[in-house]
């Protein structure tokens, strides 16, 4: 979803499209079990504000078992995490 918005905001729909497209192999499924714990970690880090799509991410990265990367400071500091800015 936010590779998608970032290519929009830099390419015509169609370019955004095709480059989407070339990386359509690597997307994840989100699956309604991926959804509720995502929610739940967002609950229980309500006060940090993070993003739906941010909540999501570092869920997925964590069932995977590779870093969550990111350059949000609210995740600076938790686990799983490989902040670059």
């Amino acid at each position: 979803m936010e590779l998608y918005y970032q290519l929009l905001a830099i390419y015509n729909k169609s370019d955004a499209m095709d480059f989407f497209k070339r990386y359509e192999e690597f997307i994840v499924p989100i699956s309604n079990e991926i959804i509720i714990e995502a929610m739940d970690f967002r609950k229980q880090h309500y006060k940090q504000n993070l993003s739906y799509v941010d909540c999501i991410g570092y869920t997925i990265a964590k069932k995977m078992n590779i870093p969550f990367l990111t350059g949000d400071k609210q995740f600076e500091e938790m686990a799983n995490v490989k902040f670059v800015k």
